[in-house]
């Protein structure tokens, strides 16, 4: 009898062990798994909803900068548009980078048009080996055409930004009567797209005066 005894308290201490472990893997699956309800429900799913709002924000402001909505700002295809309008009767360009306008850049096609039509082309670059490069191949694209001239400037010119541009429609009209308006290209990665705000009345002066001196002896 004694030996029976000690051998059920045996099964029942073994019982017991076994299901303390059982308990104790449920109580932490139980807790692991309230932790990660809880993490989702007052932590994630919140900075879900507000990436989510951030990222509808971007969306609307992408569209309010479409073409139809914003006159200020203007991709490619928007000033193509301008720079082909018959109201231009002069363009100039003060760019490090006419890539736009030769090797089958976006604007070959408008500089063809306007060529033909009696558009004058001014381009101000800087005095180094790849802008006359590109003025080689310009020319031989557009047979030498005589409308355009090319304008060499110092270096300290387009200290601002690497990619320092602007494009100058009727320079040397007013900006109401003369339909003068000028527009700068935002230094952005290429990702985002080509971009050009359109500049004030006051700054196409102030760079229309510095640019004349070159080209009144043209």
């Amino acid at each position: 009898m004694a030996m029976v005894l000690t051998l059920l308290l045996a099964e029942i201490q073994g019982r017991a062990g076994l299901m303390l472990t059982v308990l104790g893997f449920s109580a932490s699956y139980i807790v692991f798994t309230l932790t990660v309800y809880l993490v989702h429900r007052y932590y994630l799913d919140p900075a879900n909803e507000v990436l989510a709002a951030i990222e509808r924000k971007v969306d609307a402001a992408l569209a309010e900068l479409s073409a139809e909505r914003t006159g200020w700002m203007v991709d490619n295809a928007r000033l193509e548009s301008i720079e082909l309008d018959n109201s231009v009767e002069e363009v100039w360009i003060v760019s490090k980078d006419i890539a736009g306008d030769v090797n089958g850049g976006y604007f070959i096609e408008a500089v063809k048009k306007n060529l033909r039509r009696g558009v004058s082309y001014v381009y101000f670059l800087p005095d180094d080996s790849r802008s006359r490069g590109q003025v080689m191949a310009l020319r031989s694209l557009h047979n030498e055409d005589a409308k355009i001239v090319v304008k060499y400037l110092r270096e300290d010119f387009f200290f601002l930004v690497k990619d320092f541009d602007f494009v100058i429609y009727n320079p040397r009209k007013d900006s109401v009567e003369g339909h003068r308006s000028g527009y700068m290209g935002l230094p952005v990665e290429a990702r985002y797209g080509r971009w050009q705000v359109q500049v004030t009345d006051s700054l196409i002066e102030t760079l229309v005066g510095h640019l004349n001196d070159y080209v009144s002896d043209r």
